[in-house]
């Protein structure tokens, strides 16, 4: 997978965390029970959505074909996005409910359990660190080659 699939892919994780937060908040307005797991739940997608959106950035760049380490994270890339698409899918299911019609908000049940919720959020703290470090190693890169940064 060249580095324009990775860059879309990327694009794709900003766009469906963003749905995802906007999801959980639905969630946490109208469901008494959960509240915890949807705000851990909320707060590693908008961690995960901060960090895709720098790598989002870099891949945008002009030098983006010199980020060797952001480049080789299509598996991690690929992981995240059907992790957060399975959220998604599985929160969408949650609202687009009949009863959601006839009863409103009421009628909100968080469909994740604690363990499904658990191992998401576990997944999601691996990709943010995976992104983190690969951002990290092509940021010392950047400053080695351009000779741009702290002077000491």
């Amino acid at each position: 997978m060249d580095g324009l699939s990775v860059a879309a892919n990327v694009m794709s994780i900003v766009d469906i965390s963003l749905k995802v937060v906007k999801l959980c908040k639905q969630y946490y307005d109208g469901v008494k029970k959960a509240k915890e797991d949807i705000v851990r739940l909320q707060r590693e997608v908008e961690h995960v959505t901060s960090t895709t959106g720098d790598l989002k950035k870099l891949l945008e760049s002009p030098d983006a074909s010199n980020f060797t380490a952001t480049l080789k994270l299509v598996n991690s890339v690929d992981g995240c996005l059907n992790q957060l698409k399975d959220i998604d899918n599985r929160l969408e299911m949650g609202i687009s409910r009949k009863e959601m019609s006839r009863w409103g908000l009421r009628s909100l049940k968080w469909p994740l359990i604690s363990g499904q919720i658990e191992e998401a959020i576990n997944n999601l703290v691996e990709y943010n660190r995976t992104f983190s470090l690969a951002l990290q190693v092509d940021h010392r890169y950047y400053v080695f080659l351009t000779g741009c940064g702290p002077k000491s």
